[in-house]
């Protein structure tokens, strides 16, 4: 099971994306709580850090708490839903 935990772990962190997370509540919840500190330039530029939904998933959860939002499972989905679809396009 030990060897197990490393590859399960990233699946579960991006379950939420593939069981239908929803864009618009993302867009929302992104617009109330993390335009304060990023514009549009931080996921365009070319130097950005994220190169999967593994980091962006990883960045989202070191952003809230750093910012003190306190996002549930479902909202962090959508977030990274609405962010996937409008900047990064992984599949």
């Amino acid at each position: 099971m030990k060897r197990a935990l490393p590859i399960l772990l990233p699946i579960a962190m991006l379950a939420p994306l593939a069981h239908g997370a929803d864009s618009a509540a993302g867009k929302k919840l992104y617009e109330a709580n993390c335009v304060q500190c990023h514009n549009a330039s931080v996921h365009t530029r070319p130097d950005h850090k994220i190169k999967s939904l593994a980091a962006l998933n990883k960045q989202l959860t070191g952003c809230s708490a750093g910012a003190h939002v306190n996002l549930t499972d479902a909202d962090r989905a959508n977030v990274e839903q609405y962010l996937n679809e409008q900047y990064y396009k992984f599949q």
